[in-house]
């Protein structure tokens, strides 16, 4: 779960089929409360985090590739057992997949001539197909996946310093 001031890094990880939620308005008790719920809280505030103890993980950096950095080399296994663009980015719901036929007229003509694959949210109804960045997005996660790798072998976990390398002492 990513508070409200990490939800560009809540889409992220629902891009590489994280599900994980977004806060959205929740207070600090609230969150506090998921947490001994059992999910992780991922939060920009230091005060919560704490408040949230193992369940909680203060997120260092504003930057959203050193933040995916910090998340996936605390938590193994996170990223890289999930399936990538399997959730809805806005809602978090796993899609489902659905016929051209049944995204006629919801598509652009060009998508559906060129496209035969597309998925639809079963929750808010939107869809998705494989476009051009989608190759862009997975390579990007590749990297980033084998950069966490790096920093958990290097014993430098959750600690990734600002040029995006793990190294020994304070980022």
């Amino acid at each position: 779960m990513c508070d409200d001031m990490l939800g560009t890094l809540a889409k992220w990880l629902r891009v590489a089929g994280v599900d994980c939620g977004y806060a959205g308005g929740m207070d600090d008790d609230a969150l506090a409360e998921v947490a001994r719920g059992g999910r992780t809280v991922l939060t920009r505030d230091r005060e919560l985090a704490a408040r949230c103890g193992d369940r909680g993980l203060y997120v260092e950096s504003d930057d959203l590739e050193l933040q995916l950095l910090q998340v996936m080399a605390a938590m193994p296994g996170l990223v890289e057992g999930s399936e990538p663009l399997s959730r809805c980015l806005v809602c978090n719901v796993p899609v489902v997949d659905v016929a051209p036929d049944e995204v006629a007229g919801r598509v652009p003509p060009g998508v559906l001539e060129r496209t035969r694959e597309f998925w639809r949210c079963p929750s808010c109804d939107r869809v998705y197909w494989t476009g051009t960045h989608v190759a862009d997005m997975e390579r990007r996660l590749r990297g980033l996946v084998e950069r966490a790798r790096e920093a958990r072998e290097s014993r430098d976990v959750g600690r990734v310093h600002e040029d995006g390398v793990a190294r020994e002492g304070p980022a």
